[in-house]
């Protein structure tokens, strides 16, 4: 059952990439890595594990939708893997998936809420709720909020929306302070993440963030993005 946020929690978002690729602006730090190096081929793709994280110092903006791109020789599908039903997530929580609809390893984000900017963290699990969807289950950690927040997948590039009630909670603003998810499984045959090459010795991710208006009408800036390229061989 979702419950409306009140509050926060002290926790802190741990970003430490170990071989990882990095860019940043004076507002949004992006890390990413990606395992193995060594890429798979379109005849023989290669199971692979996709760290994306972020870091953001923007206290009067609120984000809508991070969108992450990912080049010609990568894939993200939930194609082959068993379902996540969104309703039943929702209201029973994790234990409601099948074990071979989970999407990856344990994630966090972190939020900060209102005028003191209080602070609001998440544990951060995924499922498979079809092909091109993906669920994430956001629970508080020590608190009592849960929400499920969609990623739709078009083509090579994933867009996660997030929710009025997040955006919004209690009628304050909220502001997207941190996020770090681990994309990685296999269901038989099929792959979440898989590479198929190697161009230039890297793989060049985008991420982008999206803003919308806020309760205090501070100005809405443009969106974000920043690229880092993640090293590879063929």
């Amino acid at each position: 059952m979702r419950r409306v946020l009140t509050g926060g929690v002290a926790a802190v978002v741990a970003l430490g990439l170990a071989g990882s690729a990095a860019a940043q602006t004076d507002s949004v730090d992006i890390r990413a890595s990606v395992a193995p190096a060594k890429a798979g081929t379109k005849q023989n793709p290669k199971n692979s594990r996709l760290r994306f994280a972020m870091t953001v110092n923007l206290p009067t903006a609120t984000v809508v939708d991070i969108e992450l791109r990912w080049p010609a020789t990568m894939r993200l599908s939930g194609r082959g893997f068993a379902r996540c039903n969104f309703d039943d997530l929702i209201a029973t929580g994790p234990t409601a998936c099948p074990a071979r609809s989970r999407a990856g390893r344990q994630g966090r984000a972190s939020a900060a809420v209102g005028p003191a900017r209080a602070p609001l963290n998440f544990v951060v699990n995924a499922f498979v709720e079809d092909a091109n969807t993906l669920l994430f289950y956001l629970n508080q950690a020590g608190g009592g909020v849960q929400s499920v927040v969609r990623g739709e997948i078009r083509g090579r590039e994933m867009t996660i929306t997030i929710p009025e009630e997040l955006r919004k909670p209690g009628g304050l603003d909220a502001t997207l302070t941190a996020l770090d998810y681990t994309f990685s499984a296999r269901s038989g045959r099929n792959f979440l993440v898989s590479t198929t090459g190697c161009r230039r010795r890297s793989h060049r991710l985008t991420g982008t963030l999206v803003f919308s208006p806020r309760v205090d009408l501070a100005p809405v800036p443009a969106p974000i993005s920043s690229t880092v390229a993640l090293p590879c061989r063929p």
